[in-house]
Order: C-alpha cells, then sequence, then structure tokens
C-alpha cells in the first residue's frame, strides 16, 4: 500500500506511514497542506512587489530626465554660452579661457576675441565700449542653447523659436543670420543648417565686422 500523502510504500495493513505518520489511505487534510502552499505563495507576492518596484523606480527616473530635459530646451532669454556669460569683464573671461589666439578692435573701439579649442569649444567674444561682453559665438557643435546648436536646420530653429526679428543675408547670399532679440540668440544658416551659434544683446547683420 502506498500512502497518500508522500507516496512511500507501506505495508498492507500498515495504519500510518512509516515514512510521513500520515494515515494511509486518506486524502491530507487542508492543515497539513497550507503551510507549504502559503509559503510558496509569500515568496511570489515579495518577488511580485520587487518588480513593481523596479519597474516603478525606473518609470520615476525616466520621467524626471524627460522634465529636466524639457524645462533646460524651453524657449527663454539666454546669457551664457559655455563657461561665458554675457556682461563678464576682460580680467573674467581671461581667467577663464586664458590668452585669446587672436584679438581684433572694430573702428567703434570693440574688441573681439578668438579662443580655438577651450574645453572643445571655439569661441568668438566681442566687448561693448563699456569692456563687458556683448556677444558670445560658437562653431562647436554646441546644444545647450535651448536644445539647438550647430547643423539644426533652419526650419527646426523657426519652428521651435518662431519668425526671427531679424535677418541678415551676406552679399554672396550663401550664408545669413536670423536673429532672436527675445531671446539674445542669433544663428548663423548655410546651406539650410545653423554653423554658428551666439549669444548676444543685439542683432546680428554682415555689417558687423566679426562675422
Amino acid at each position: 500500500m502506498f500512502c497518500s500523502n508522500c507516496g512511500a510504500k507501506n505495508k498492507e495493513d500498515a495504519v500510518f506511514c512509516i515514512e510521513c505518520g500520515h494515515k494511509v489511505g486518506s486524502t491530507p487534510t487542508k492543515s497539513e497542506t497550507a503551510p507549504a502552499t502559503k509559503k510558496k505563495s509569500s515568496i511570489w507576492r515579495r518577488l511580485l512587489k520587487v518588480v513593481l518596484g523596479f519597474i516603478l523606480l525606473i518609470v520615476g527616473i525616466s520621467i524626471i530626465g524627460f522634465a529636466y530635459q524639457w524645462y533646460k530646451d524651453l524657449p527663454r532669454e539666454m546669457d551664457t554660452l559655455g563657461s561665458i556669460s554675457l556682461g563678464m569683464k576682460p580680467v573674467d573671461v581671461t581667467l577663464e579661457l586664458g590668452k585669446p589666439n587672436d584679438e581684433r578692435i572694430n573702428d567703434e573701439g570693440e574688441k573681439g576675441y578668438i579662443y580655438n579649442g577651450y574645453s572643445g569649444i571655439d569661441y568668438i567674444i566681442v566687448f561693448d565700449e563699456n569692456d563687458k561682453v556683448r556677444r558670445i559665438c560658437s562653431e562647436n557643435s554646441y546644444r545647450e542653447v535651448m536644445g539647438l546648436g550647430k547643423y539644426d536646420s533652419e526650419e527646426r530653429i523657426v519652428n521651435k523659436l518662431g519668425k526671427p526679428s531679424n535677418t541678415s543675408v551676406n552679399a554672396e547670399g550663401t550664408r545669413k543670420f536670423i536673429s532672436y532679440a527675445k531671446y539674445n540668440v542669433t544663428f548663423e544658416i548655410e546651406q539650410g543648417d545653423a554653423r554658428l551659434v551666439c549669444v548676444t544683446t543685439t542683432e546680428m547683420s554682415y555689417t558687423d565686422e566679426y562675422q
């Protein structure tokens, strides 16, 4: 005779199983099977909680990341490009970038400095008559200006920022500036894409000696 609880073989006249002590031939009671079932159920519940918690954590991090990127790329007035800000004095720029690669002075006495390769960014920095930065330009793939930068199409820029406050085309008709006075931003466009990004207090045109 085999035990209906554990399957062990017992003598034909046995009353209780020699292996598990269960009454031979009877069906296991609910109280005898409940502990094992309850233990398995508890393990699965804990595992499910861990998986759900991990999923919620990933979703939460993703939402925060998207929200931050959305906020960072919102159109707004700009005053900084890289490590240089509008209004900085020459000494502050020198402390930040070191000695410029080139220096220019226009007819109005405004100074322009060229910095190549500082922290991977090429700068063109122009000062006003009060020796304060009024323009910062970069030819690099710099994408911190409201999520826009070099190689972005003119169409994408206009779709995001709207109609430019001023447009200036060079004499050859090969390049143009599109300026957004509201945001202190100008892009130089060539063959439909941005090649120069500027944070500037003045709208740019091709009469400017530094461009």
